[in-house]
């Protein structure tokens, strides 16, 4: 099971998010766990991820979160406002899936 932590800045339409990703996870049998969190709260739950994804509304922390997740060795990504607002689960899909996978190529290498 792959494992992600979704980043945000006090998680109201960050429920919403994680609620269309896990039903598209769901129906497309991927065995993946998304779990959502504060920014502030990142070194609490950082070395159970396997991928962080930073919601839209934290961009401008982005150099902070990318440096923390590059001392925990973790691929972090901005989500892209576009996918982050979409309903449509295959574009959810779509962007995630490549990652998780980038992600198990890294650690099959070690």
């Amino acid at each position: 099971m792959k494992k992600i932590i979704l980043l945000c800045a006090l998680g109201m339409s960050t429920s919403i998010t994680v609620a269309k990703i896990r039903r598209a996870f769901a129906e497309e049998e991927l065995d993946i766990e998304l779990s959502a969190y504060s920014e502030n709260q990142l070194v609490d739950y950082i070395d159970d991820a396997d991928l962080v994804l930073l919601a839209p509304q934290i961009a401008y922390l982005e150099d902070e979160l990318m440096e923390e997740c590059a001392k925990h060795h973790k691929k972090c990504v901005v989500f892209p406002i576009d996918i982050y607002a979409t309903s449509d689960k295959n574009i959810l899909i779509s962007f995630i899936k490549p990652l998780i996978e980038e992600v198990q190529k890294g650690q099959n290498s070690k």
